[in-house]
């Protein structure tokens, strides 16, 4: 298994017990594949009906158009509706990255970990160096009063040598544990500078 063209050495690191949840119309109808959102939402609003049967981190990851998984200490009801649909409970299996089929799942738990968020836009970051310039690549700052959600630098000096650096605005979601924002913002710029097309500069994502 490889993530950016690079082989995952650690392996069982990866390995994750999931719940697997049915979620279908109460109507019988059929779901196609732009209701994943919406099968996603169900779940997560069973889960805050009842939040003492979960604890506080967890994801919500579709497997296909009916099927979801969640962490294994979700113990959700079985056969409850929410809205139009009816949720029941599949069965407890460990993504096992050496399973081929269970590699697009534990992707998704990866991807639930961190959010980069679409309205960085009105963000400039400038340093004052003989002159106003654009920030250093790597610099992560966390000015919100959120604690999880930051602005990172993946572009500026050295690599960006006209324009002005545009930062990633990221938000962290603990899924297990608490997540370092320092170290999800190391990882987000490693991934960003792994670029082969031109080995003198990065992207913007990663």
């Amino acid at each position: 298994m490889c993530a950016s063209s690079y082989e995952i050495t650690n392996l069982e690191s990866l390995e994750w017990p999931v719940r697997l949840y049915k979620v279908v119309r109460a109507d019988g109808s059929g779901q196609p594949h732009g209701a994943r959102g919406e099968i996603k939402q169900a779940i997560w609003t069973l889960r805050k009906k009842h939040s003492s049967f979960s604890p506080r981190y967890g994801f919500v990851v579709d497997v296909d158009e009916e099927t979801v998984a969640v962490p294994a200490g979700w113990e959700l009801p079985s056969g409850e509706q929410i809205g139009d649909y009816r949720v029941t409970f599949g069965q407890t299996v460990t993504m096992n990255p050496a399973t081929p089929a269970h590699r697009s799942i534990i992707s998704g738990i990866l991807r639930e970990a961190m959010k980069v968020l679409k309205h960085a836009e009105e963000w400039r970051l400038l340093r004052h160096h003989e002159g106003v310039m654009n920030p250093m690549v790597a610099q992560c700052i966390p000015p919100f009063d959120e604690e999880n959600v930051a602005l990172v630098c993946t572009t500026g000096a050295p690599y960006l040598s006209q324009g002005t650096a545009s930062p990633l605005k990221i938000c962290t979601i603990d899924i297990h544990g608490h997540a370092s924002l320092e170290e999800v913002g190391h990882d987000l710029i490693w991934e960003a500078d792994m670029c082969f097309t031109k080995l003198d500069t990065g992207r913007s994502l990663p």
